[in-house]
């Protein structure tokens, strides 16, 4: 999702590491909870690699639920 975004490639892989880290305290992690905590990261990190990742993670079903997830932003 990051891909040709100006997001340094330090502050992914941190922010993966933290993920990571939560994740591992916890058994099982469910892949909801990992799609999730990956959308909430990218919201925070770059507005198109989150519209690009939950274009897919979320599968919008039509152009209104897509336009009420970029309002959000």
């Amino acid at each position: 999702a990051c891909g040709k975004r100006p997001v340094p490639f330090d502050e992914v892989s941190d922010r993966l590491s933290e993920l990571e880290e939560k994740w591992g305290k916890k058994n099982p992690v469910t892949s909801s909870e990992i799609g999730e905590d990956v959308v909430s990261v990218l919201r925070e990190v770059d507005d198109i690699a989150f519209i690009r990742f939950a274009s897919v993670y979320k599968e919008f079903e039509d152009i209104a639920s897509f336009k009420k997830a970029l309002e959000g932003i």
